[in-house]
């Protein structure tokens, strides 16, 4: 398909993900190689660094990371793609920030993605209070952004503030 289709960079992501993911480094590489040849964007970047985190080379990775951020200072994609994979590596508090980044640099409608992710993090931390504060952001971008005012994207988020709220109560 990728020899037919070679401007098809979601099907390239696609392929990447797949060989990350089943440690295919060296295959990843040419595959990102080739992606890049065609259009370069923040995404060689991001997946040169998961590249290097699935080799072992968190310090490069992060490195990586960085110089992505730094290339692309005003997209909010990058700052929440370095966010995931920073929780993923408990580099809580540097998650966060980025994906506060990421939402003061989204034009609405804005995803909740970031807040939701950051009310998690917290939730791991056992730190309630801000997740249900980050749960509440979550509807009032609903309701903002997107004008739901019922529905699971509002009841979802009343969900978690109702377990959390439980688990404060039972301290």
């Amino acid at each position: 398909f990728l020899a037919a289709h070679p401007e098809n960079h979601s099907a390239h992501l696609w392929l990447l993900d797949l060989l990350i993911a089943d440690r295919r480094c060296v295959e990843a590489r040419e595959v990102l190689d080739k992606m890049h040849r065609l259009k370069p964007t923040y995404n060689d970047d991001f997946y040169l660094g998961c590249i290097l985190l699935q080799e072992r080379h968190t310090n490069d990775a992060l490195a990586q990371w960085e110089a992505m951020c730094a290339k692309y200072p005003d997209t909010w994609e990058v700052y929440v793609m370095r966010a995931s994979e920073l929780a993923k590596l408990a580099h809580y508090d540097e998650a966060i920030a980025d994906y506060e980044k990421a939402m003061a640099l989204m034009p609405p409608p804005r995803f909740v993605d970031p807040a939701e992710a950051i009310a998690q993090i917290c939730e791991i931390r056992g730190d309630y209070e801000t997740a249900i504060t980050c749960y509440e952001k979550v509807i009032a971008i609903e309701k903002a952004d997107w004008h739901e005012t019922q529905g699971e994207a509002i009841d979802a988020p009343q969900r978690s503030i109702a377990r959390l709220r439980e688990k404060l109560a039972s301290r």
